[in-house]
């Protein structure tokens, strides 16, 4: 097999028990041709010490003085790779996984067989073993009502999946459809949306579509990034083979960071819609977000929270 050089990019923030974890699974990878790229995105706590001492040897360490986002902090890496062109390909990998030993060789063996695949992600599982959908339709109005309007219950992976195996999908229409549908795969297959979580792309993708959107800092903008890759015309592939595990959300522990998420969330969707969408999807979107933001007023009620909500608010009504 054709071994080319890959540049893993893990971004770190307050998060040095994950990041050691998820470093400590790459040390047992099969593949032979990598580097790991750990970008500190301006942690306030010891981690680039541990991560200096612990892994000099390892990984090559960026230092950003304050938090770039997601799309701000991976991109400093990114353009750093680049630069150099020596790697072929670039993957971007969450701190709160844990990969297989394979699964680097298993995205390398489908990428290098078509010059027309961008980009690959594995199969992504949670902590007990479940199926996390890696493979998601693009947002749009209709999806951001489920993501924000619904209970958690009716988003399950398994709801999903009963829903789309029984005639019940048959009753619900074509745009419920696009979101109720079954992924069982073997196979390595074509998708719309992969997940940042772990995403493998060509160097040429990024050169001919650009780098991450930084006006996202966070939350969707593993979605715009593959919007814009299969607007260009290239394909994403899910590669069932290769599978990783990931914790996510692990480091939303309490109310407060989780209400902050969700304005990022908030403030991220509507801006794909009116990046990427027609006037009246973008009217949708903001009719069914401001409902969300307006139905969540009395959680807000902190002093340390009504700035976000602020701007969230401002960020759709602009």
């Amino acid at each position: 097999m054709n071994c080319p050089k890959v540049s893993i990019i893990i971004l770190n923030w307050n998060g040095i028990d994950d990041t050691i974890k998820c470093l400590e699974s790459l040390k047992k990878i099969t593949y032979p041709d990598y580097e790991v790229i750990v970008v500190d995105n301006g942690s306030t706590g010891n981690d680039v010490v541990i991560l200096e001492e612990k892994y000099q040897d390892y990984i090559r360490l960026i230092k950003n003085e304050r938090n770039l986002g997601f799309s701000g902090g991976n991109n400093v890496a990114i353009e750093e790779v680049l630069r150099e062109d020596k790697s072929k390909y670039i993957l971007l990998l969450n701190n709160d996984t844990i990969v297989s030993s394979d699964f680097l060789t298993e995205l390398i063996n489908i990428i290098e067989k078509d010059s027309k695949i961008g980009a690959v992600t594995p199969e992504i599982l949670n902590p007990n073993g479940s199926l996390q959908r890696s493979n998601r339709k693009f947002p749009t109005p209709f999806l951001i009502f489920l993501s924000f309007c619904l209970p958690k219950i009716f988003l399950s992976t398994k709801v999903k999946n009963f829903v789309a195996k029984t005639n019940l999908k048959k009753l619900l229409g074509s745009t419920v459809n696009s979101y109720f549908w079954s992924f069982d795969s073997e196979k390595p297959v074509e998708i719309e949306n992969a997940s940042g979580a772990c995403l493998l792309i060509r160097k040429e993708t990024i050169k001919e579509v650009g780098m991450l959107d930084e006006n996202i800092f966070l939350s969707s903008e593993d979605a715009d990034w593959c919007y814009r890759i299969k607007k260009d015309g290239w394909k994403i592939l899910y590669i069932p083979k290769a599978k990783i595990t990931h914790y996510v959300s692990k480091s939303f522990k309490n109310k407060m960071t989780k209400l902050t998420y969700l304005c990022h969330r908030i403030k991220s969707e509507y801006y794909f819609v009116k990046k990427h969408y027609k006037k009246t999807d973008v009217l949708k979107t903001k009719f069914i977000l401001l409902l969300t933001l307006i139905f969540r007023f009395p959680l807000f009620l902190n002093k340390n929270l009504w700035k976000i909500y602020q701007d969230s608010l401002k960020s759709i009504l602009r």
